[in-house]
């Protein structure tokens, strides 16, 4: 299917990203190009650290925002396939910004559309968001927006040989902003209780793995307008803290401003319009001058849903357990369940920045690390590891293999696993480490010595 295509992913550096470009490489080692399209630099260089472009020559690596039309238009040049996963996505952020998030989720959306018609690029699919069914805050509002117009778009494709299409899912677990890395943080900070906004709430639940699945079935089915929606489990929330902390009080909060008790991916109108098509469903557009009902049935060997149906977490036929969740949390929340996100050394700090397991076993880790004025790390070496050091403020002394390197900002350090290395800080000294290998683990440290090496 990706098979000698060139694809660009939006937001391209994120969470997603990272995993729908290993599904890629694993899957489709053919694959002409996969171009990353995003504004974070510093995930880029992450991303670069696990995939190296002379070991990788079909990565490249593009800085741009989807606001700037301009911009998008050229990296879309010669492009098969674009997945467009950039957002703002917090539901706070956006009602704080409500400017900024139209101008990503809603101009940015159609900037990605102008750009698929104007560049030649045949398939498209948008990564929605179940706060995009029945929205309530803004965040939710500007994703319907967005879905509303991938899926029109294709009654202005005119001639052209192009489909537009849209995934619908819930809660990622651990993503960025969810609830599962904010209770693993404050259990391992010390915290005394868990704060629940109320205890009947319920989510659905779905892995990155499961999303990036959805998106390939879109990608190799889609006949252009659907938004498919998979069948996942939902959870009570109440269920996954006591599967992270089951000695933490649970203490209920009240729900924040924007937030729905339960949520909801097809409604009881959505359903009017709305197939099953086995291991998903699938909203058509209500207006479509391409394509029948009839046709999207026969294509997808679907049926209609039952005239009322109505899919929401508090209703759903399928449930995470305690037990399950604390399965799935092992699995696929990136080992920080068992690793604090900041903590204090005798030399100074670190705060873990992002943990992801890829589908081989293979892991990375990345960490910002401040080494106080006059302050070293022990002189050692890492059997299973390899790292990468970028030094980003103020200045130190380097020593591996007992080479003595001076390092400021802008110096970068590959550490290759066996080698000894460790380095002072002459002023206060911030670096990015990241950790690449099978085993990622702090007892994977030789120390042969504690203090400088003088």
């Amino acid at each position: 299917m990706l098979n000698g295509k060139v694809v660009l992913i939006t937001g391209g550096s994120g969470s997603f990203g990272k995993k729908f470009v290993e599904v890629i490489l694993r899957d489709y080692p053919n694959v002409k190009r996969i171009i990353i399209y995003s504004r974070g630099e510093l995930k880029q260089f992450n991303m670069k650290q696990i995939w190296p472009e002379k070991d990788f020559p079909q990565i490249r690596y593009f800085i741009g925002d989807v606001r700037d039309a301009a911009r998008l238009k050229r990296a879309c040049e010669g492009v098969d396939v674009i997945i467009h996963a950039a957002a703002i996505k917090q539901v706070d952020t956006a009602e704080y910004n409500p400017d900024e998030c139209i101008k990503t989720n809603v101009n940015g959306a159609q900037n990605v559309i102008e750009a698929a018609l104007a560049c030649g690029v045949k398939d498209i699919v948008a990564l929605s968001t179940d706060k995009a069914c029945a929205p309530i805050n803004l965040y939710g509002a500007t994703k319907l927006t967005s879905d509303k117009l991938f899926t029109a778009a294709n009654n202005i494709k005119g001639s052209k040989d192009i489909r537009f299409s849209v995934v619908r899912y819930g809660n990622v677990m651990g993503s960025r902003g969810s609830v599962i890395p904010f209770f693993i943080s404050k259990r391992d900070n010390g915290a005394t209780e868990l704060p629940i906004t109320d205890m009947r709430m319920t989510r659905f639940n779905i892995s990155l793995e499961a999303g990036v699945q959805l998106v390939m079935f879109a990608l190799g089915h889609h006949l252009g307008g659907e938004i498919f929606i998979p069948k996942i489990p939902s959870y009570k929330i109440c269920d996954v803290a006591t599967a992270i902390a089951p000695n933490l009080k649970q203490v209920e909060v009240g729900i924040r401003p924007g937030e729905k008790l339960h949520e909801e991916m097809i409604t009881v109108t959505d359903a009017l319009d709305t197939i099953d098509i086995g291991r998903y469903y699938a909203i058509l557009p209500s207006v479509s001058y391409c394509w029948q009902k009839e046709d999207y049935l026969k294509h997808h060997n679907a049926k209609p849903v039952p005239f009322g149906f109505h899919y929401s977490s508090d209703i759903n036929e399928e449930w995470e357990t305690v037990e399950s969740m604390r399965e799935n949390i092992k699995k696929y929340v990136d080992g920080l369940t068992d690793r604090p996100m900041y903590e204090e050394r005798r030399w100074g700090t670190y705060r873990v920045i992002d943990s992801t397991t890829y589908t081989d076993g293979y892991k990375s880790l990345t960490k910002s690390i401040t080494l106080r004025a006059g302050k070293n790390i022990s002189y050692q070496i890492h059997a299973h590891r390899d790292e990468v050091w970028t030094f980003v403020d103020g200045e130190g002394l380097l020593l591996l293999d007992d080479r003595l390197i001076p390092v400021s900002r802008g110096y970068v350090a590959n550490i290759k696993r066996g080698q000894k290395h460790a380095v002072k800080a002459l002023t206060d000294l911030t670096f990015i480490e990241v950790q690449s290998g099978e085993q990622l683990i702090e007892e994977d440290i030789t120390r042969l010595k504690m203090e400088w090496p003088e």
